[in-house]
């Protein structure tokens, strides 16, 4: 509590239709919660698929979230929830070498 970081760089299981951003397990819950309320700025890192998951725990709302980095397979339906929520969006393409190189590391 006595930090304050200039970026909070966070991931979830999944992010609803109403823009609640929520994972499975209250210990990254709490522990993300606790970044957000203590950074400048918050980056949500996740994949388009979480916009069609479920979980049970909410770490926050879209509308918390500076920005989000997602793939290219995001739909049109999420892209105009995080613009209606002021979110700036990033989206990378990811190639079929790239994702063959992140499956082999380690």
């Amino acid at each position: 509590e006595q930090f304050k970081v200039d970026y909070a760089v966070i991931g979830c299981s999944a992010i609803d239709s109403k823009g609640e951003v929520l994972d499975y397990d209250i210990r990254e819950v709490c522990v993300a919660k606790a970044i957000i309320s203590h950074a400048r700025s918050v980056i949500l890192v996740t994949d388009s698929m979480k916009f069609e998951r479920k979980a049970s725990i909410r770490i926050c709302n879209l509308s918390d979230i500076d920005y989000l980095v997602t793939d290219s397979n995001i739909s049109d339906e999420s892209l105009l929830m995080c613009e209606s929520r002021e979110v700036h969006l990033q989206v990378v393409s990811i190639s079929d070498d790239t994702r063959e190189a992140n499956y082999n590391v380690g």
